[in-house]
Parts: structure tokens; C-alpha cells; sequence
């Protein structure tokens, strides 16, 4: 057999290897989660079931009943929804929530975004000069370390990292080549990370594009960070359907006021919680003085950590160390990602935090934690690149990783006196990096190590992404006790567990997580009800980004609540409209109270701005900030309601006020027998309107315009990045090039 070098093509071999590996990488996450596409079963855990399945079902129902979902009827008496980021409505990836069955799309919506994240660490690092094996080393680390599956249920953040890597590989050739298709692509993709809304991410992810160029490109600075500048302004116009009318929104959400520096500097790493990304979940297996897991008392106002796992793979952590110590090229810049990384973590840690919070440069973002994840992702694409140099025959870097990890060997074996259960395990996952690094230059090694790398995290991290059987997503029992639509439940459950209340502790205390869990879904906890189709009244704010009016409403509750004036919160339940409440009781662990309070009626009194709880709900009792008079009586005959709009048929005996208990903002508008009338503001969130003697119709509508601006901007944004990502006007541009030679 003869070798024909005349048809060997390197780049057709180059090809192949990175679609089988990135066909692996997809296999991968297959395998793994197979149980999520084929058996039914789905992840759960925190904000997944308390907030997001909600959430999007609520943008799913009001899709398919044909209407724009601008305004959410189920959270709080009514919420701006397609404003407001959360809810990723014009985000691309959650579109396969509208797939015939929501369970399955919601939980592939998750999933697709592990295979974004490994493709794009791929593309990334095979740019950077990885093989295709090192590459996929990488790839599959970043999507299986306890960072990343840390925000397995706190999905803006999970959808914005995944696009990082891609990110900054468009990025990348964008700031290499500076031609329009690179920067036209660089910045759709980041647009995703925009449209998302999840500012931390956006902000780190600009930092390490910013710090690429600054750090790598020493020549023509100026032109390299604009090229930077115009990647960031394309992509702001790209995402102005979204972040167009968020701007406008933040402006009357709780997100208008900065946050005490309590809450901004809440779940802020300590120092010392990095040493798990080489010891996996350390501090939970260590105990402080009182004798529970330290990671219980390591946060003020915590009892866990933001980002659950920090493990990296020990493979990788020792192989990262190795490489700043042999002093391998680009170990300045990992350096400077890690400490800048872990010093903006720290937050209150350090004074950093407190000094741009005093300038007011860090007011309304929560949690630093989250900037711990720049450090992970930079370690975690320096380690690919290191492996592939010692693939490359890079002896010197091998004889450091060898004595880096022997030290590590002996140090958890020393450790091993003290507690052998848990660092016997990490003693033998030292071992195991030891003897692969002696082997490291064997052919077979390096697909040995990519493998047992993998089963590596996967055994620290799984814990991460528990998953429930298919039928947890049914509705509970509880729900066929609810009064029928339109309902509006208050879900006091809540607010009882918040505050420790007996009867709660009794039902949810000292179980496990997943009877937890199953206890929290049998009893419609926190937003629940709102994926079985019930609206919610005086429910917790959980991302605070609620109507200030709404927030003001809420505080008065949960001070007479505070006071234990549970009477008091009767004409809170009233003005809001709540049909039923859901509450632990000693008999049984919920039980459905009927309150039935309508949500349109005639006022029997207006008064100026009076306080709610001196009403005691003995009336329909209007506070407007208006001349206060006695209304006639009114009748409310018909009401018929949209998602974004309201019918309500009316007869008056004279000069009379409707109460609606709709949350007001200044794009609802109302008419009166088809001519315009005011709304006013009524009870601190709600709204009221002046009807005449006789019969009438009352109609509102919301229309949010910074929407329609917004898609104005975005689409003319896709038509130019459209044509330039056009073949044909790729082909013209060059040709129009003046040529030199």
C-alpha cells in the first residue's frame, strides 16, 4: 500500500477531528442527561421549580392564546413582563419552550446551553492553537466543573456563560483581523449575553475581550479597543428589543433605587473558598465550632454558598499551578484574571467593594461571588493549553506539574491523618494525577486523561443538577381545591416559612432535600401556582425587579406581619383581589382558605393617601391621591381580560370610583365609552377610575412603545449584520479592496 501525499489535505483532516470532537462533546451531554431526554425525568432544584418553570409557562400561555406577553397578570396583581429581562422573552433560545410539550422544551432549553458552552470552549481553544484532543479536554471540564453546573438553577447566569466562550472566540478574530464579518458576527453573538440581561456576566465577559486586547495585541492599541468598542455598540443594537425597554422599565422598578450595602455585598466569597476548586466541596465536609458543615455559617445571612462547588477537576487546578510556576507564556495574564477575579468575589472582604460602593459606581448588582467565574473559565482555557504543550513534548512544563502534584500528594496525605473519609478520596485522586503526568507523553495517556478528567468531575458535581421523575411536574392535588379561573391565590405558605412560623417548621423542617421539594410542590410554594394557570397577589419578590408601588405595598404587609398583626392583613388581601389563600396549618400540611374578594368594585369611600391596615377591610375603601368624597353605589356586571387589556361593563347610580385591583404603570390607558379617561393610582399599587351615573364600558389597554422602538432598532441592527454575513457581499467587499503588490 502506497502513501498518496499529493491528496493528503491537512485542513480536511483538521476538520474532521474537530466535528468527531464536537460530536463527542454533544454525545457527552446526551449520555449524561439522557434520563432528561428520553425517560421524562427534569432538573428542579431552587429557582428552577420556585421561579423559572412558572415564569416561562406564563410566557408560553399568554403565546399561544395569540397576544404579545407585555404585561404578566400572575405575578403581584399584574407586571411589566416583556420589559423586564427576566423573562428572556426575546431571548432565541427559550423559544423551544412553545414546543407541543413544556416540560420537555423547558428542560431542553437548559441543556442545548451545555452544548453552546462545550462548542464554543472547543472553537475557542482549537482558535488559540489547541489540538483538537486538548481542546475537547477543555470543553468538557468547563461544562462538568463545579462552577459552571453551579448555575444549573440560576439560568440568566447558566445562558450567559455558556455564550462566553463563543464570545470571545468571535471577539478574538474580530480584534485580530478587524474586518466587518468578524466584528458583525462577534457582536451577535455577544447580543445573546445582552439580550439575556444578566449584567455581571456581560461585564466580565467585555472585561476578558478588553483584557485580550490589551494584554496579547501590543501593537496598535487604539485601533484594537475600538474594534472593541464597535463589537459592544452593534451588539447593544442588536439587543435593543430588550434592552431598550429594560432601561426604560429599571426606572420605576425597585431596581431605581440602589441597594443598601448589605444586599450589595451579600454572598461575598471568603478568601479561602478557592482551595475547592482543588478539594471538591471541602467545606462541607469540614465542620466549624458548632459542629456543622463550615459552609453554614462562611456567608453572613446565608446558610450556602452562591456558587454551590467551586472543584475545577484536580487535574486541571495542579496542571494551572504548574504553569504559572514554570512560568509557561500567558501566565501573566492568568495571573491577573485570577486575582482581579478573586478580589472582586471577595466583596466585602476586602475594601475594594465598600470603595466603589461609596463612589457609587456598585450600587444595584448583588452577590460578588458571581465574579469568581472569570477565575474558573481563565484556569480552565490556560489548563487546556498547557495540556496540549506537554502533548507537544513541553518537558520542562511536565517535570513542574510532576513535582506540583507530588507536593499536593503528600499534603492531602498528611491531611488524611485528620480525616480520612474525605481526603482519602482526594488522596487518591492525587495519586491518579501523579501517575498520569509520569505517563503523560504516551500516546494513550492523553485519552485516558481527558476520560477519567471527565468521570473525575462528574462524580464531585452531580450533586449539582438532581433531576425528579416526570410526574413532580404534574399538578398537585392542591391545585383542584383552588376556585376556578380567574383566580388570584395568596400564598401565605411563603411567608410562614420565612418567618419560622410553627405550623410551617412542622411540614418542612428536617426532611430531605427531595421530600422538601416534593413537600414544596404539593403545597403550590412561591410562584408556583402560577405554571397551573393562578394568578398571584402579595408574593415575594424574589429577583426584586417589582414595581416600586408594588415593593411599598408589600413592605406595609410584611411589617404588620413582623408585628404578628395577622388580622391587619386582611385589607391587604382585599385591595389585591385574592380569591384564595394557601397556608400550613397543625391538622395537615396545607389547606386552601376561600377569601373570594373581587378584583373590580365600587369604592364606598375615597380617601386621600390613608393608611391600608386602619381599614381592617370592613369596606371598599379607595386611598387615591384625590379630593376625598362619598361615591355612589356602582355595579360591576362584566369583566372580560386579556393578558394586556381589560372590558369591564358598569352601572352607577351617580358620581361613583371603580377600585381595579391591577397594578398600575404609566403605559396603561383607559377609556370610558370609547373617550379617554384617567387613571389613578389607588391603594399605594392599584388603580381607580371616576365613573358617571348610568351604564358604561370601561376598557384598558397596556402598550408598552419603548417595545416597538426597540424591535425597530434590533431588526434594522440583523438587516446590517445580515448583509455583511452575506457570501456575496463578503465577495464584493474584498473585491473593492485596493490591491497591493
Amino acid at each position: 500500500m502506497s502513501l498518496n501525499l499529493a491528496a493528503y489535505n491537512p485542513r480536511l483532516v483538521w476538520r474532521n477531528a474537530d466535528r468527531r470532537a464536537q460530536v463527542l462533546l454533544g454525545l457527552l451531554v446526551v449520555v449524561l442527561y439522557a434520563d432528561i431526554l428520553f425517560a421524562g425525568r427534569g432538573f428542579y432544584l431552587l429557582d428552577i421549580t420556585s421561579y423559572h418553570i412558572p415564569m416561562k409557562w406564563v410566557v408560553r400561555d399568554i403565546l399561544l392564546h395569540g397576544e404579545l406577553p407585555l404585561w404578566n397578570r400572575a405575578y403581584s396583581a399584574g407586571q411589566p413582563l416583556a420589559a423586564n429581562p427576566a423573562y428572556e422573552l426575546f431571548y432565541p433560545a427559550q423559544w423551544l419552550i412553545w414546543l407541543p410539550s413544556f416540560h420537555f422544551g423547558f428542560q431542553l432549553h437548559i441543556l442545548i446551553h451545555f452544548v453552546i458552552a462545550a462548542w464554543g470552549m472547543f472553537a475557542l481553544l482549537r482558535a488559540l492553537g489547541a489540538r483538537a484532543l486538548a481542546a475537547t479536554f477543555g470543553a468538557a471540564a468547563f461544562v462538568l466543573c463545579g462552577p459552571y453546573l453551579s448555575l444549573a438553577t440560576k439560568l440568566p447566569l447558566l445562558f450567559s456563560l455558556s455564550w462566553m466562550p463563543l464570545a470571545l472566540h468571535c471577539a478574538r478574530k474580530a480584534i485580530l483581523s478587524r474586518t466587518r464579518r468578524d466584528v458583525a458576527l462577534a457582536a451577535l453573538v455577544l447580543a445573546m449575553q445582552l439580550i439575556i440581561g444578566e449584567p455581571t456576566m456581560a461585564m466580565q465577559t467585555l472585561a476578558l475581550i478588553g483584557g485580550y486586547a490589551l494584554w496579547t495585541v501590543r501593537s496598535q492599541i487604539a485601533a484594537r479597543l475600538t474594534t472593541v468598542a464597535i463589537i459592544g455598540g452593534i451588539a447593544a443594537l442588536l439587543a435593543a428589543i430588550q434592552l431598550l425597554p429594560a432601561l426604560d422599565f429599571t426606572r420605576d422598578s425597585v431596581r431605581s433605587e440602589p441597594f443598601e450595602f448589605r444586599v450589595v455585598s451579600n454572598w461575598s466569597m471568603p478568601l479561602i473558598r478557592p482551595v475547592e476548586m482543588f478539594l471538591p466541596a471541602l467545606f462541607r465536609h469540614v465542620t466549624n465550632e458548632a459542629g456543622a458543615p463550615a459552609i453554614t455559617t462562611m456567608y453572613a445571612y446565608r446558610s450556602d454558598a452562591f456558587v454551590a462547588e467551586m472543584y475545577l477537576g484536580l487535574f486541571v487546578a495542579l496542571v494551572a499551578v504548574a504553569g504559572i510556576l514554570a512560568g509557561s507564556r500567558g501566565a501573566g495574564a492568568v495571573i491577573a484574571a485570577v486575582v482581579l477575579s478573586i478580589i472582586a468575589a471577595a466583596g466585602e472582604h476586602t475594601p475594594l467593594l465598600k470603595f466603589l460602593y461609596d463612589i457609587h459606581l456598585f450600587r444595584s448588582l448583588r452577590y460578588p461571588e458571581k465574579f469568581i467565574l472569570t477565575a474558573a473559565f481563565a484556569l480552565i482555557v490556560w489548563a487546556a493549553l498547557l495540556f496540549d504543550r506537554m502533548l507537544a513534548g513541553d518537558k520542562r512544563l511536565v517535570r513542574v506539574a510532576i513535582v506540583v502534584a507530588s507536593i499536593w500528594l503528600v499534603m492531602v496525605a498528611i491531611a488524611t491523618v485528620g480525616n480520612p473519609s474525605y481526603f482519602g478520596r482526594q488522596l487518591l485522586r492525587a495519586a491518579v494525577v501523579v501517575t498520569l503526568l509520569a505517563l503523560i507523553r504516551r500516546r494513550p495517556v492523553a485519552v485516558v486523561v481527558v476520560a477519567l478528567t471527565i468521570a473525575d468531575l462528574w462524580l464531585a458535581t452531580r450533586g449539582l443538577v438532581p433531576r425528579m421523575p416526570r410526574a413532580y411536574f404534574d399538578a398537585p392535588p392542591i391545585v383542584a381545591q383552588l376556585p376556578p379561573k380567574p383566580a388570584r391565590v395568596f400564598p401565605e405558605g411563603y411567608w410562614q416559612a420565612f418567618e419560622q412560623d410553627p405550623n410551617a417548621m412542622a411540614w418542612i423542617a428536617n426532611r430531605s432535600e427531595q421530600d422538601y421539594w416534593w413537600q414544596f410542590r404539593n403545597s403550590l410554594g412561591d410562584h408556583l401556582p402560577a405554571r397551573f394557570g393562578v394568578e398571584l397577589a402579595m408574593e415575594d419578590d424574589v429577583d426584586r425587579t417589582a414595581l416600586k408601588t408594588t415593593d411599598s405595598l408589600l413592605e406595609e404587609m410584611k411589617a404588620l406581619r413582623a408585628r404578628h398583626v395577622i388580622a391587619a392583613e386582611q385589607p391587604f388581601l382585599k385591595i389585591a383581589g385574592v380569591t384564595a389563600r394557601i397556608r400550613y396549618t397543625a391538622a395537615k400540611p396545607v389547606e386552601v382558605v376561600l377569601e373570594n374578594y373581587p378584583r373590580y368594585a365600587f369604592a364606598d369611600r375615597v380617601l386621600r393617601n390613608a393608611p391600608i391596615d386602619v381599614h381592617r377591610g370592613m369596606e371598599t375603601i379607595a386611598s387615591a391621591d384625590i379630593e376625598p368624597f362619598v361615591p355612589a353605589r356602582g355595579e360591576v356586571r362584566e369583566v372580560r381580560e386579556t393578558a394586556n387589556s381589560a372590558r369591564i361593563a358598569v352601572r352607577s347610580a351617580g358620581r361613583a370610583f371603580l377600585v381595579m385591583s391591577v397594578t398600575g404603570h404609566r403605559y396603561w390607558s383607559a377609556t370610558l365609552d370609547g373617550k379617554p379617561a384617567p387613571l389613578i393610582l389607588t391603594n399605594v399599587a392599584y388603580q381607580g377610575i371616576e365613573v358617571p351615573a348610568g351604564d358604561h364600558v370601561i376598557e384598558m389597554r397596556y402598550r408598552n412603545p419603548m417595545i416597538a422602538i426597540g424591535a425597530v432598532i434590533t431588526l434594522l441592527g440583523l438587516i446590517y449584520v445580515g448583509w455583511v454575513l452575506n457570501p456575496s457581499a463578503a465577495r464584493r467587499a474584498a473585491a473593492a479592496r485596493p490591491r497591493t503588490g
